[in-house]
Formats: structure tokens, sequence, C-alpha cells
């Protein structure tokens, strides 16, 4: 009796906890994540266009530049750069419905990074890293456990591995739901070591990260033959991945309920493969700018412009942030982007 009651007092008073600190919506402790969101969330009244995605988005987009150039094109902005190390569906979708709230002022263009869906961790991450635990709300963790089991569906996986990464996904279900990692945001300091945020530069650059470096003369000749490979090849075949055509679609209900336009970007690398796009069946297809074909943006997959097969180094990046501004002010012209 005395063990049931004890139980009982523990399992309440952890209820109680998760919920004050949802309640007091704080934010846990992300690398990268939270201190961008939190930076939007203290000076976005700022802005009204917003980069998310990947590094090909953090490494590749200069608000700056494009700010510059809509201005020229007639179409003034001022843009914040939410690009992510490694951040994908589903998490990238979490992140941008967390953008959206944290947006002081209402937004007029959000510029997403088209990228897969991922089904495992990160290389390196485990069930404890809070990267993987923060976006595992039941929307995030439905949209991957459905990938995992059509995987499974079409014998990309075994029976035995989608059983493995069903469970992870759920052990990070309830350890997102838990609010681990949160106690430290209601905390009017931050714990030593608690910020990996280390570059103050970035946000002065309104989160533009680029590598100002030129690629390795090592990895040259791979890079270089595997662009041949792309130019000769005859066709650049598209993926299909149903689950992600959901996922795209929700994301671009969700910025199109914010009042902003939805522009996925498909970035310029080195692929047998063409990124998954939007599915031409989505109500209200959003604009699509894509950089991946070799012939019509050469200049992009030149050497000198790279740091390595999927990364523009900073001569680069503001060669593409330029392309870019210019292909936004033509949709916004055309109607396109309204």
């Amino acid at each position: 009796m005395k063990l049931w009651v004890s139980s009982s007092a523990f399992l309440l008073g952890w209820l109680l906890t998760c919920l004050l600190l949802r309640a007091l919506r704080a934010m846990p402790e992300v690398p990268q994540v939270t201190e961008k969101l939190e930076w939007l969330s203290s000076a976005g009244a700022n802005f009204d266009t917003l980069f998310v995605g990947s590094s090909r988005v953090r490494r590749h987009l200069s608000p700056e530049i494009f700010d510059k150039v809509m201005r020229e094109q007639g179409f003034p902005t001022k843009s914040f750069n939410l690009g992510i190390d490694g951040m994908t569906f589903p998490e990238l979708g979490y992140v941008v419905e967390q953008s959206l709230r944290n947006a002081k002022s209402p937004l007029r263009y959000v510029v997403i990074d088209l990228n897969p869906l991922r089904r495992r961790m990160m290389k390196g991450n485990d069930l404890r890293s809070m990267r993987e635990i923060h976006w595992h709300d039941l929307t995030r963790t439905r949209q991957a456990w459905e990938a995992v089991v059509a995987d499974f569906r079409a014998n990309k996986e075994s029976a035995k591995t989608t059983a493995q990464l069903l469970a992870i996904h759920a052990v990070l279900l309830v350890r997102h739901y838990s609010s681990t990692g949160r106690g430290a945001g209601v905390l009017p300091f931050h714990l030593p070591g608690s910020r990996e945020f280390q570059n103050a530069g970035e946000l002065q650059n309104r989160g533009f990260h680029p590598v100002d470096a030129p690629m390795n003369a090592g990895d040259r000749g791979g890079y270089v033959a595997e662009l041949d490979q792309m130019l000769s090849a005859e066709a650049h075949p598209e993926t299909n991945d149903p689950v992600l055509d959901e996922v795209l679609g929700r994301v671009t209900q969700a910025i199109r309920r914010a009042g902003a336009t939805p522009v996925f970007v498909s970035s310029p690398v080195i692929s047998r493969y063409r990124t998954p796009q939007p599915a031409a069946r989505l109500l209200h297809r959003p604009a699509l700018i894509s950089f991946e074909d070799p012939r019509r943006h050469a200049e992009l997959f030149l050497v000198e412009n790279r740091y390595d097969r999927q990364h523009l180094n900073l001569q680069g990046a503001n060669l593409l942030t330029q392309k870019l501004a210019k292909e936004v002010a033509a949709l916004i012209e055309s109607g396109t982007a309204k």
C-alpha cells in the first residue's frame, strides 16, 4: 500500500511538473535552434521574410544580399536566416511552425529548403539528444512512423529495423511531452555548457554563417567526376515520398494561415536523383524554385564556388542569394508569389 501511494505521488508530482514547464512555455535548450528562435522572438518585428532549412540555408543565403537585390527589383524585404545544420523534415516542419509563432510581426514570405524526410536519428545523436527530442510532438512523430511503415511496405526495411525505428520515435515522443530539457528554460540564466551556439557573428549576420574557403584539393577530382556523371545522364529522376507530400502540404497550409507565402527551394547539390518536389496534386501547390540543374545554373557548380559536394562557399553563396532574390521577385511580379 505504501509503495502504491509513494509511486502515485511521484507520478502525480512528475506530471504536474511537466505541465507547469509547458505552461511556462519554456523552450528546451537545443543547439542552434533555441538561440535562433529566441532571437527571432525578441527581434522578430524587424523581419518579414524567413529562410528556413538545413546547412544549405544557413551557409548559402545572405539576408543582406537578398534584401539588397529585392529592393533593387522593387520589392523591399527584411529577411532572417533560420538555417540549422542537418535540419530536414519532420524537424523542419516543426521549426517552421515554431518560427511562425515567434515572429513579432506578420511575415510575408517563408523560403524553405526542400530536402527528404528523415527516418533515423542524426549521426552522433542518441535518445537523450535534445536535438531529437524537441521536435517529437505527436504530429511529427506520426509523420516519422508513417514514413518508417511506408519503407517496410515497400521492402526498403526489414521487420526488425522497422520495429526498432518505431520504438525509437515512441521513446522520443514520451520524452518530448515529459518536458525533458525545459527546466533550464525557466531559469533567469543559462547553465554552464547549455549554450552550444557560440558564434555571435552569426546573429549579427542575421543567421547567415558561410564558409569562406575553397574546396579541398583532394576532393576536387571526385567532385568533378560526379558532376560529369550528372551532366552526362539523360535524365535526373525524381524521387517519390507520399509521406513527405503530406508534410509539405501541412507546412504550406500553416504558412498560408499565418498570412505569408511559402516558397520552396531546391539547392544546387550533387546527386543522382532530384530532391523530392511538392506533389502536383497538393491543393494550392506552393511556388518552387530549383537550382539543381547544372546545365541551367552552371556557375553554382563550378569548383571555385564550392567547398564540398553539397555546399557552396561564400563566393557561391553570394551568387545563389542573388539568383534566388531575382527568382522570388519574378514570382511576385507574375502573381505566383503574392
